[in-house]
């Protein structure tokens, strides 16, 4: 099964306050690196910290995730899915 990005379909419900905070701090740490004079990143959570991901990271490899494995039911459960 190919991965297919789910990001349109996941924001069904209106944002409470764990995603403005979370967007908050993905901002605060993207303005960071950018007076840091940092180029070509993305900010973003890895293991509950906030990171500066390099773009050439994030691109040239295609996702597939398992239909029964952790990672698709923690999507599942984290959406409110069936």
């Amino acid at each position: 099964l190919k991965y297919i990005d789910p990001t349109y379909m996941i924001r069904t419900v209106p944002a409470n306050s764990s995603d403005v905070r979370m967007c908050a701090q993905l901002a605060a740490a993207a303005v960071h690196g950018a007076m840091a004079g940092f180029t070509g990143f993305m900010s973003g959570h890895v293991n509950n910290s906030l990171a500066m991901i390099p773009v050439s990271q994030l691109f040239g490899k295609q996702g597939v995730v398992d239909i029964k494995g952790r990672t698709w039911q923690r999507l599942l459960a984290e959406t409110g899915q069936p």
